[in-house]
């Protein structure tokens, strides 16, 4: 009678070496699927701004003109009047500016998922649910700008090719919202000084915030990039120009302009300050 041969198992030194070499090919295959996912996320994003552009076109051919948004009788900015709320009606998604914003508002690279707004007051008692954007008008220091009142394409002398309209800035979560807005304001110190005070993300402790805003990686905790234009996108955020192409903006772009006290970047938000703009940004 023959007997069958037993087949042979792995010893343990085989499975830890087997698990080894999977663990290593699972390592180098995330950072690729990263990689993918954030392009991905990246085209979505660039589509959103396109299509936001194409519906400021669109706005601005059919006559329109962006109003800055009025004030109501208790002295607050009245809700739903801004850049975004005068376009709703050429954008595919028009509910913009309800308590839940339409995926065009949203930049799919905030690893926060998309987040609203929501607070609860005791004086009078309401409720406040609102819906957030991840894209902001650019303006400048002056307060100008192509979603500015009263400005039309053809007052942009610098070329709309050249000439930054709308940008990335995540939104800021829960409460902070409020309190962003609220003690985000700009101040006047009664000499001439302007400021506003944010929150320094590492102590928790208030701080002044730069002004002008400086372009650069941002942080939501800190209230400060509220009023700064930056993404989760890795090395700069993208733009929105006044002829509707859409390209991702390097933070190299805070370099001076050579023989020039301008940046890139602010030289990219004016509209007719002349500026010559060199190509690698």
């Amino acid at each position: 009678m023959v007997c069958a041969s037993r087949r042979p198992g792995f010893s343990l030194i085989e499975l830890l070496v087997v698990i080894a070499i999977i663990a290593i090919l699972i390592g180098l295959l995330l950072p690729a699927i990263q990689k993918v996912r954030e392009a991905a996320h990246r085209t979505r994003c660039v589509n959103n701004l396109k299509q936001l552009a194409l519906a400021v076109h669109n706005f601005e051919g059919t006559g329109g003109e962006f109003q800055d948004p009025p004030l109501t009788p208790d002295g607050d900015w009245s809700s739903g009047a801004g850049w975004i709320w005068q376009i709703r009606a050429y954008i595919e998604q028009p509910n913009a500016g309800d308590a839940q914003s339409p995926p065009l508002l949203f930049c799919p690279s905030d690893p926060r998922g998309h987040i609203k707004f929501q607070a609860d007051f005791d004086f009078p008692p309401y409720h406040i649910d609102w819906g957030l954007t991840w894209y902001a008008a650019i303006y400048t220091g002056s307060g100008e700008g192509i979603l500015q009142s009263p400005v039309r394409f053809e007052r942009v002398r610098d070329g709309l090719s050249t000439t930054l309209m709308i940008g990335e800035r995540p939104a800021l979560p829960g409460s902070d919202v409020w309190t962003g807005w609220a003690e985000g304001s700009v101040y006047n110190d009664g000499a001439g000084t302007f400021f506003y005070w944010g929150t320094d993300p590492t102590t928790g402790r208030a701080r002044q915030c730069p002004l002008p805003a400086v372009y650069g990686p941002g942080d939501v905790r800190d209230l400060c990039s509220m009023n700064v234009v930056w993404s989760y996108h890795p090395g700069g955020a993208n733009f929105a120009f006044g002829d509707g192409s859409v390209r991702l903006v390097s933070y190299s772009a805070t370099r001076l302009i050579p023989g020039t006290g301008v940046s890139v970047i602010e030289a990219l938000a004016t509209i007719d300050g002349g500026e010559v703009i060199p190509g690698d940004y």
